[in-house]
């Protein structure tokens, strides 16, 4: 089975973007907390259009996203979910 997390679309708002995952046949959500935004776009200077400033850092993400599954670190809920940190993206 593949077990690599394909990011799909982004989705959310400036505060609280969210990327729709996927690893193999298992469906979940990629956040990007406060920290991580700041490390990834916001932290650069004024970002007017902050959804192509991390879609530039979608590698990144997708990157750190893989380390935190297979580090076991899908919430358990209907819809599971991945949090990326700043620490994640180091």
């Amino acid at each position: 089975m593949n077990r690599t997390v394909e990011l799909g679309l982004l989705e959310g708002e400036a505060a609280k973007p969210v990327f729709r995952a996927s690893a193999g046949s298992r469906k979940f959500l990629v956040e990007l907390d406060s920290s991580a935004l700041q490390r990834l776009a916001f932290g650069r200077g004024p970002v007017d259009d902050w959804r192509s400033a991390i879609e530039t850092q979608r590698g990144r993400i997708r990157v750190a996203a893989q380390e935190l599954f297979e580090g076991g670190f899908l919430t358990d809920e209907p819809l599971p979910r991945l949090f990326v940190t700043a620490l994640d993206l180091i």
